[in-house]
C-alpha cells in the first residue's frame, strides 16, 4: 500500500468543514456520519462536543446527551408532530403521553416474555426450514417474524402482512429519516405516502377492533394486547377513545417491524464479521443464559445501530455544559441531533470503546432503545425478540452471509443472503 509522501499532512474532520461554506456543512457531516461515523465522533468529542451548523446543533458527548434527553420540555419531540399528531411520541410531559403510556406499560406485561420468546424462536426456526439453507433474510425472517408477532401477540389477527409491511415502512421511513435537516429530495412524496398509510392503517384498525369486539363477545378467552384493550374499562372521563386506542395499536405496528428488522440484521453482520466473537456467540447461544448472549447482539449494534442519534427541537434558550469550557448556548428554535451512537463510544462511559466486549453492562448498550420520556415502550419486547432470532440463527451450523447487507440505498436493509446448514447438535 502507498504511504504518506513526505510532508504530507492528513486534514481532519473539522479542518475539511471550516473550509465547506457554512450552508453546505450540515450536508457535508450528513454524508460523513453514514460513511464513517466512528472515527467522525471521535473528532467531536476531543474538539468540538457541541458544534453548530445552520441546520442541527450536534452534541457528541455522553455527559451532554444525558442532559439533552433529560429535558423533554426543553428538547421537545416536536419534529414529530406534523407526522404524529395525537400519538405519544409526538407529546413531552402532556397528559395524553402520561395516559397512553401508561395504560399500554400495562398491557404489555413483563410476564408475557417467556410467550414472546417462545414464539419468535419458533417463528425464526420456521423461516429457517422452509429456507433450506439458503435464506434472504429481512424479507423472509427479520421482517417477517416481527410481523407475526405483531399478529400473534399484539392482536392484529387477519391483518395482511404485505399491507402491514407497506404501511409500517412508508410511516417509519418519513417519520425518522423524512426531517427537514434529512434534506431529501423526494420529501414530499415520502410524506404524502407515509399520510395514504395512515388513512389505510387506520381503516384496518378500525374493522379489526369492531371484528375482534364481535368474537370476544362470544369467546373472551383471548389473550392478546388488542383482546386486553378491549376487554378494558376506564372511565370516560380520561378520554381514551376508541380512536385512541388505534393510534396507539398502530404505534405498536410501527414501532416494532423496521425497527427490528434492521437492528436484527446490522447485529448478526456485526457478528458475522468477527470470528472470535461469532464462535464465542454461538457457545453461548445453545446454553440458556439470555443475558449473556444478548451481549453479543447489543454489542454488535453498538458498531451499526438503526440511527446514530436522536432528533430534538430546542424550544427555548437552553446553557448546555454549564461551567464547562465547552459551555454553549442552544438558542430557541434550533435542531439538536444527540449522538447516540458516539455516546456509547464515549471513553468516559466505555472502557476500550473501540474493542469489542459482549460483556459490557446494559447501561452501555441502553441507548439503542432511547433514554428518558420517550425510551422505547417495548423496549422490554426488544431486548428478548432481537436477540432470540439471532440465536435461532446460530444455532444452525456453518452460518454465513454470502452478500453485504443490501439496503438499495436507502435506510433500511432489503436484503441480506445467508447460507447455513442443519441444526447443530445439542
Amino acid at each position: 500500500m502507498q504511504g504518506h509522501r513526505k510532508g504530507h499532512r492528513h486534514h481532519g474532520y473539522l479542518e475539511q468543514l471550516d473550509h465547506v461554506a457554512p450552508a453546505e456543512r450540515f450536508a457535508t457531516l450528513r454524508a460523513w456520519m453514514r460513511g464513517q461515523p466512528l472515527a467522525l465522533f471521535a473528532e467531536l468529542r476531543a474538539k468540538r462536543p457541541i458544534l453548530h451548523t445552520d441546520d442541527a446543533v450536534l452534541v457528541a458527548r455522553n455527559v451532554d446527551i444525558m442532559e439533552v434527553l433529560r429535558l423533554p420540555t426543553t428538547f421537545t419531540v416536536d419534529l414529530n408532530k406534523a407526522r404524529m399528531a395525537d400519538h405519544m411520541l409526538a407529546e413531552d410531559e402532556t397528559t395524553l403521553h402520561q395516559r397512553d403510556k401508561g395504560i399500554f406499560q400495562a398491557l404489555l406485561s413483563r410476564d408475557d416474555l417467556p410467550r414472546i420468546r417462545a414464539l419468535v424462536g419458533a417463528l425464526t426456526d420456521e423461516a429457517l426450514d422452509a429456507a433450506d439453507g439458503s435464506i434472504d433474510l429481512v424479507p423472509q425472517c427479520t421482517r417477517w417474524v416481527p410481523l407475526r408477532l405483531v399478529q400473534d401477540y399484539f392482536g392484529l389477527t387477519g391483518v395482511d402482512l404485505e399491507a402491514m409491511a407497506r404501511w409500517s415502512r412508508a410511516i417509519q421511513l418519513d417519520a425518522f429519516f423524512n426531517q427537514p435537516f434529512d434534506a431529501r429530495p423526494d420529501a414530499d412524496a415520502v410524506f404524502q405516502a407515509s399520510r395514504v398509510a395512515y388513512q389505510e392503517l387506520g381503516a384496518a384498525l378500525g374493522a379489526l377492533m369492531q371484528r375482534r369486539g364481535i368474537e370476544l363477545a362470544h369467546d373472551p378467552s383471548a389473550d392478546d394486547i388488542v383482546a386486553r384493550l378491549l376487554k378494558l374499562r376506564l372511565p370516560a372521563e380520561l378520554g381514551f377513545t376508541p380512536t385512541a386506542m388505534g393510534v396507539n395499536l398502530g404505534g405498536l405496528l410501527i414501532g416494532t417491524v423496521e425497527t427490528a428488522a434492521k437492528i436484527t440484521a446490522h447485529a448478526l453482520d456485526q457478528l458475522l464479521a468477527r470470528p472470535d466473537a461469532l464462535a464465542q456467540a454461538r457457545a453461548v447461544a445453545a446454553s440458556d443464559d439470555h443475558e449473556a448472549f444478548a451481549g453479543f447482539v447489543w454489542e454488535g449494534l453498538r458498531f451499526a445501530p438503526f440511527i446514530p442519534y436522536l432528533f430534538r427541537k430546542c424550544v427555548r434558550d437552553h446553557v448546555l455544559a454549564r461551567g464547562t469550557r465547552r459551555e454553549a448556548v442552544i438558542p430557541a428554535g434550533a435542531t439538536v441531533l444527540a449522538l447516540t451512537q458516539s455516546a456509547m463510544f464515549d471513553p468516559e462511559l466505555v472502557d476500550a470503546p473501540d474493542e469489542f466486549r459482549a460483556d459490557r453492562p446494559y447501561y452501555v448498550h441502553s441507548l439503542h432503545l432511547g433514554h428518558g420520556h420517550h425510551r422505547c415502550l417495548g423496549d422490554h419486547i426488544a431486548r428478548v425478540m432481537v436477540p432470540e432470532m439471532i440465536r435461532r440463527v446460530l444455532l444452525r451450523s456453518d452460518v454465513r452471509a454470502t452478500a453485504p447487507i443490501d439496503d438499495e440505498g436507502g435506510p433500511f436493509p432489503e436484503h441480506f443472503t445467508l447460507r447455513y446448514g442443519a441444526p447443530r447438535p445439542g
